[in-house]
C-alpha cells in the first residue's frame, strides 16, 4: 500500500505492507500501557514483576544492575545516575535504548561502583535500581537478544475490526524492518536533519538546527529561548529553558557559552550524543532503501534467508543484488551526499561505518487477550534487538499511528491543531532535508 502521508514520507516510509482496515484506538495511555522487558543474551527476559539478575560466578570490576524507568529516556537516565554518582558518563554502558513513553526495564553495567552505592542513591520516583551485582566484564552494546513488549490498546471505536485483524492474524507475518519514529523524533523530528548537517561539515547549521527546530510542545517562553538562540545569545537562552530535561541542549548551551570554537564543540560532546544525529540520517536512507527496493518488487526472502539491505556508511557492504546497489546510487545522487562524508578526518567521532541490516521483521504475538466489554486489546510480543514495535504499531494503525501515540497531546489541545502542527513541522524539516 503506498503511503500518502507527508509524515511518513519525512522518515523515509513510503509503504504499508498490508492493505488491512486501520485501528481506531489509544496508545500509552500510561506508561504501563507499553511495557519493554530486555531479553539478555542468554535468552532471559528480564520481568517487570520479578527484576533480578543471576551472578556468572566471575566477579571483577564492573557492577551490573536492572535499570527500571517510566517516562524517562535512556541517555537521560543514565545522565541522572552518573551525576549522582559522581562519575563519567563514559562508564556506563547498556545493551539498547528504550523507549522514553513507556515502563522499561533493562540490564546496565557501570565501571568502580559498589553495588550498595547504587541502591542508596535518591533517585527520582520514575528511575529505580535492582538487584546490582559484581561482574568481570561490562555490558557491550547490542548484544542482547532482543526485547519482549506488553502492549495495551485502549478505546477502540472500531472494535468490531481490531478483533477481526487479530484472529485473522497470519502466524510469523514478515513486515518490514524500518527504523521507527523515534530514531528520528516525532514532536521534534531534527535527528535526521542534524545528522546530514554534521556529516556534510556544515557544523554550525548543524547545532543551530538542533537547538531551534520547533517542537509541537513549544510554548511561549520556549519560543523565546531559540531566538535568543539564533541571536548568540546562549547565556539567556539557557536560563529561559524548564528546570526539568532538555539535557542535551543545555549541555550544547554551555559549551557553546565557553567557546564558539564549533569543532571544539563538537569534540566535547558526549559520543551517544553525535551518534544519535548521525545514526538517524543513515536510518533515514535505510528507510528509503528499503522503500525503493520493495516498490521494485523486491522479495523479504531468497533462499530461505531474510534478504539484508546495506546501512550506508564509509564502509558499506555490497550486497550480491545489482538492483539494491542501483537503489543505493540513486539515493545517494538525490541526497547530494558522497560515501566520502561519512569519514570525517578532522572530528573522529563523525565517522559512520557501514553495516547490513535485515529488510523484515516476523510478527509473531506470543499472547493475545481481547476485552470487549472495555474495548480494550493486549498484545505481548517479542522482536530481536534493533527491531521497532512502533513499525508494528504502525501497520496496524496506518495513518491513524501518531494520533494513537500521542493521545495525550491530541486530547489536550485537539485533534485538528494537532495534525496542523505535526504537518507544519515535518513540511518545515522536509524542506530543509532536501536543501542541505
Amino acid at each position: 500500500m503506498i503511503v500518502k502521508s507527508e509524515e511518513e514520507k519525512f522518515y523515509g516510509m513510503l509503504f504499508w505492507e498490508t492493505d488491512y482496515e486501520p485501528i481506531n484506538g489509544v496508545l500509552k495511555e500510561n506508561y504501563q500501557d507499553f511495557i519493554v522487558e530486555e531479553i539478555l543474551p542468554d535468552g532471559t527476559v528480564l520481568s517487570i514483576e520479578n527484576p533480578h539478575l543471576t551472578p556468572s560466578g566471575y566477579e571483577g570490576l564492573f557492577t551490573h544492575f536492572i535499570l527500571v524507568k517510566e517516562g524517562i529516556g535512556n541517555y537521560e537516565a543514565i545522565w541522572i545516575l552518573a551525576k549522582k554518582l559522581k562519575v563519567p558518563i563514559g562508564w556506563f554502558s547498556y545493551y539498547g535504548n528504550k523507549d522514553r513513553d513507556a515502563l522499561t526495564i533493562q540490564c546496565v553495567s557501570v565501571w568502580n561502583v559498589e553495588p550498595e552505592k547504587l541502591l542508596s542513591l535518591k533517585l527520582p520516583p520514575n528511575l529505580r535500581i535492582y538487584s546490582p551485582i559484581r561482574e568481570l566484564r561490562g555490558i557491550k552494546i547490542g548484544d542482547h537478544k532482543g526485547n519482549n513488549f506488553i502492549i495495551t490498546i485502549r478505546k477502540i471505536s472500531n472494535f468490531s475490526h481490531a478483533e477481526k485483524y487479530f484472529e485473522n492474524l497470519d502466524e510469523g507475518l514478515l513486515l518490514p524492518n524500518f527504523f521507527g519514529y523515534q530514531r528520528f523524533g516525532v514532536t521534534k523530528p531534527v535527528s535526521h536533519i542534524t545528522g546530514k548537517m554534521l556529516l556534510k561539515k556544515k557544523y554550525w547549521d548543524a547545532i543551530l538546527t538542533y537547538l531551534t527546530f520547533p517542537s509541537i510542545y513549544d510554548d511561549e517562553k520556549l519560543r523565546e529561548a531559540k531566538e535568543l538562540i539564533e541571536e548568540n545569545e546562549f547565556e539567556k537562552a539557557i536560563s529561559l529553558l524548564p528546570k526539568k530535561g532538555f539535557l542535551f541542549e543545555k549541555k550544547l548551551l554551555r559549551e557553546l557559552i565557553k567557546s564558539r570554537d564549533i569543532k571544539r564543540v563538537i569534540r566535547r560532546l558526549p559520543k551517544f550524543l553525535v551518534n544519535m544525529f548521525l545514526e538517524a540520517y543513515q536510518s533515514y536512507l535505510f528507510n528509503l532503501t528499503l522503500s525503493e527496493y520493495r516498490r521494485r518488487g523486491g522479495e523479504y526472502v531468497e533462499n530461505d534467508k531474510i534478504v539484508k539491505l546495506p546501512l550506508i556508511g564509509y564502509n558499506t557492504p555490497t550486497v550480491r543484488l545489482p538492483e539494491v546497489n542501483d537503489i543505493i546510487g540513486e539515493i545517494i545522487s538525490e541526497e547530494g551526499i558522497k560515501y566520502t562524508y561519512f569519514k570525517n578526518r578532522e572530528i573522529p567521532s563523525l565517522n559512520v561505518k557501514g553495516s547490513l541490516r535485515a529488510s523484515a521483521l516476523r510478527f509473531s504475538p506470543r499472547k493475545t487477550e481481547i476485552i470487549p466489554n472495555d474495548k480494550i486489546i493486549k498484545i505481548e510480543f517479542a522482536l530481536e534487538k534493533g527491531q521497532y514495535a512502533t513499525i508494528i504499531l504502525r501497520e496496524m494503525f496506518k495513518e491513524n499511528i501518531l494520533f494513537a501515540l500521542y493521545s495525550k497531546m491530541v486530547n489536550k489541545m485537539g485533534h485538528e491543531i494537532f495534525k496542523s502542527k505535526i504537518k507544519e513541522i515535518v513540511l518545515l524539516g522536509t524542506e530543509m532535508l532536501r536543501e542541505t
